[in-house]
């Protein structure tokens, strides 16, 4: 058999895996914040008036139950502004295969205007001198999450 890409790096047979014992545990909405919590980055996609699916990646942290992201003026500035729904996703993958957690949260977005309200950690996890222009915040309307493990 020929390995490729992540196969060939690590060794396994991913062919050989039995997908029916893995388990995708539902995790509690306060268990899905709580685990927001804990990383910084995340993305956030909408669908473009053309169909396509566009997903870009986005810092933010949690306000309440809502998440506050940077945002650049284009196309997704225009989602919020319209009125399409977006979803914000982050994860957390472990260094064994197959184990980590994934959240989503989706709801109808909103410019942030008083980016003085926001606090945000002392340590930039942007790596940029400067913030993105704008902020934006998606309710969480609906909070899925899940849990992957072997």
């Amino acid at each position: 058999m020929t390995t490729t890409g992540a196969e060939a790096d690590t060794g396994l047979d991913h062919t050989a895996l039995d997908h029916a014992a893995l388990d995708h545990a539902a995790l509690d909405h306060a268990t899905c914040l709580r685990l927001l919590g804990g990383v910084a980055v995340g993305r956030i996609a909408w669908c473009a008036c053309d169909g396509r699916a566009i997903v870009v990646p986005v810092t933010f942290v949690l306000d309440g139950d809502a998440i506050i992201a940077h945002a650049f003026a284009g196309s997704g500035l225009r989602a919020v502004r319209t009125g399409r729904p977006l979803t914000f996703e982050a994860d957390d993958v472990g260094p064994a295969p197959h184990t980590g957690w994934s959240v989503l949260v989706r709801g109808l977005a909103e410019v942030v205007d008083d980016r003085h309200a926001v606090r945000w950690p002392t340590a930039s996890t942007r790596g940029e001198d400067e913030p993105a222009p704008f902020l934006i915040r998606i309710p969480a309307s609906e909070v899925t999450g899940q849990r992957l493990s072997p």
